[in-house]
């Protein structure tokens, strides 16, 4: 996962994956969990989103749940403004 948000990468970046695959695995992707996080977490739904968008099939390795890549433990008001700008929930 770092690859795709760390250093920070723009969505042409991710629509040229997405012209030269039909098929993308991204592994060892960490809970984004913290507000320093906020911009990885916005790029990697970012990349989502643009995979999604050209019919690219997408598999994701974590060591955690899926739902728990952006839940954030011990939610304050702060953490739900950036879930509500992520579009999480």
């Amino acid at each position: 996962a770092e690859l795709c948000c760390d250093p920070p990468r723009a969505a042409t970046d991710y629509l040229e994956l997405a012209r030269a695959f039909k098929t993308i695995l991204i592994s060892n992707v960490p809970p984004l969990h913290s507000m320093r996080q906020r911009e990885e977490a916005r790029r990697f739904m970012t990349l989502i989103d643009i995979l999604y968008d050209a019919g690219c099939r997408l598999a994701i390795h974590s060591h955690v749940s899926i739902g728990d890549i952006f839940k954030l433990a011990g939610e304050t008001a702060l953490d739900r403004v950036l879930l509500d700008e992520l579009g999480a929930e």
